[in-house]
């Protein structure tokens, strides 16, 4: 700004240029409150801008797990292994790590992570786009793109899960079948322990709900061997049966509303273990 202007009438007495120096200072100040204003309206990002930018930022994607010795660690304490069988368990879970380590960082592995960082983006992007959908801006179909990202991502998806799952069956291999039969039945038992947590049962109650439990983990192996069904997934369907069985035939009356007027405040879902 020319600041010269009160040197240019030195005809002109003292009170003139204090006027003139006011008027100036307050066009001065105007001018520097307002111009940040107009320069933030001109270059506001909008609704699209934002969401770009939501998709392009790194998004947080939790890593590719591996796995570990700790994925049997519970299983093989329900089945009772120990000792040597207890060790070459642990040495097959360290050589089940390494080939999921290969495929993590082969292409096929690093083009899922990435894959998996562009989902996450553009679901962020998407939901940025719906906090503001009165923007006049032209929206971008974010479905259209998580849908052709997913068309090449799931595939690879597919190929790790069924990595995991058979690695993992190969090792519940080693367990003899009276060793299976006491690590389903256990873990059958935790879920229903889980599940009837809310009701104090009698010690006969108790003793009809292990014989319910043994009786459908047996044939629930006897559909399929535990390396099977690594993740014991199928293993809900034995679960849904004996609670079934359980308030059908064991629980009281008042039991039964009892668990009715508990069960949506404590009702627990079977604990998940990285597998």
């Amino acid at each position: 700004m020319d600041m010269q202007w009160m040197y240019r009438n030195p005809g002109k007495g003292k009170g003139d240029r204090m006027n003139q120096l006011l008027k100036s200072g307050v066009a001065c100040l105007l001018f520097c409150a307002l111009m940040p204003v107009s320069l933030y309206a001109a270059d506001a990002p909008t609704t699209q801008d934002k969401a770009a930018d939501q998709a392009d930022a790194e998004p947080n994607v939790m890593p590719m797990y591996t796995g570990s010795r700790q994925d049997f660690d519970q299983i093989c304490n329900d089945a009772g292994v120990e000792g040597e069988q207890l060790a070459k368990i642990h040495g097959l879970a360290d050589k089940r790590s390494e080939k999921l380590k290969a495929w993590v960082a082969s292409e096929d592995g690093k083009k899922y992570i990435e894959l998996r960082k562009q989902m996450a983006g553009t679901r962020r992007a998407r939901s940025a786009q719906l906090k503001e959908s009165k923007s006049a801006t032209t929206p971008v179909d974010y479905e259209a793109k998580i849908k052709e990202i997913d068309q090449v991502m799931r595939p690879l998806g597919t190929q790790y899960a069924e990595l995991r799952n058979s690695t993992r069956g190969e090792i519940l291999k080693e367990l003899s079948p009276e060793q299976a039969q006491k690590a389903v039945t256990t873990n059958l038992g935790r879920r229903m322990g889980r599940m009837f947590e809310s009701v104090t049962l009698t010690d006969e109650q108790k003793s009809k709900l292990d014989q319910f439990v043994a009786a459908s983990a047996s044939e629930y192996l006897k559909a399929q061997p535990i390396d099977q069904d690594p993740m014991l997934r199928k293993l809900l369907g034995a679960q849904n049966k004996v609670a079934k069985q359980v308030r059908d035939d064991v629980l009281t009356d008042q039991q039964r509303e009892a668990m009715k007027k508990k069960e949506p405040a404590t009702q627990k879902a079977p604990a998940t273990q990285k597998q």
